[in-house]
């Protein structure tokens, strides 16, 4: 005989959206670590041949820039919303909020 576990609402831990505090601490003492030492790490990496340099530079730029499927999504809804009245903004902007209010 098989027993079902019950379903139970989660209860406690981070809201959804609410950034790691162990990521975002490494995040800054990651990027403090290489304003410090910039001038190293661009000296290095000019003497690097071409190849090698494109290399470094494709591995890294996913830290510094966002994903292109973001870049994508966000174009296509500015270009959504830059075609809606003030009203219907306003409209969003209330339900937007209303969402918001309901977690």
């Amino acid at each position: 005989m098989k027993i079902e576990k019950q379903k139970r609402r989660k209860s406690g831990g981070r809201r959804p959206g609410t950034p790691n505090k162990i990521t975002k601490d490494l995040r800054e003492q990651i990027t403090v670590l290489i304003k410090k030492n910039f001038e190293r790490i661009e000296s290095d990496f000019n003497k690097l041949d071409s190849e090698k340099r494109l290399i470094v530079l494709e591995r890294y730029l996913k830290y510094c820039l966002p994903p292109l499927q973001n870049l994508n999504i966000q174009a296509e809804l500015k270009s959504q919303l830059e075609g809606l009245t003030d009203q219907q903004l306003d409209e969003l902007a209330e339900k937007i909020i209303s969402l918001n209010t309901k977690q």
